[in-house]
């Protein structure tokens, strides 16, 4: 099956490699077996059995990640250092956390 892979823009590549993404139906050589082993038929069984705030994590999860790759690229292990980019962020958090713990005090 051919198919124009979002990551590498359709490049035209052999896109008979044996390699299907279920998703975008490429497959691309470039793009790689990201769901392979079940992956996806374990995220869709999942899904299934959520509830609805499970199903709403989930999404935010989803388009979260959709956004940052959009914005960035895929995430590649060699790009950043993920452990910087980790305590920046939650120190972030806490301090986001924190100024609505005091709005949130000063309303009651």
């Amino acid at each position: 099956m051919r198919g124009i892979c979002k990551v590498c823009d359709g490049c035209n590549a052999d896109h008979n490699a044996g390699y299907v993404c279920q998703i975008t139906k490429c497959s691309c050589p470039k793009r790689g077996p990201y769901l392979t082993g079940g992956t996806l038929d374990r995220i869709l069984e999942a899904y299934e059995e959520f509830g609805p705030m499970e199903r709403e994590v989930l999404d935010m999860f989803a388009m979260r990640l959709l956004a940052g790759q959009r914005a960035y690229g895929l995430l590649r292990e060699d790009k950043k250092d993920w452990a910087k980019e980790s305590l920046e962020e939650c120190l972030d958090n806490s301090v986001y956390q924190c100024a609505e713990m005091i709005r949130q005090m000063k309303k009651r």
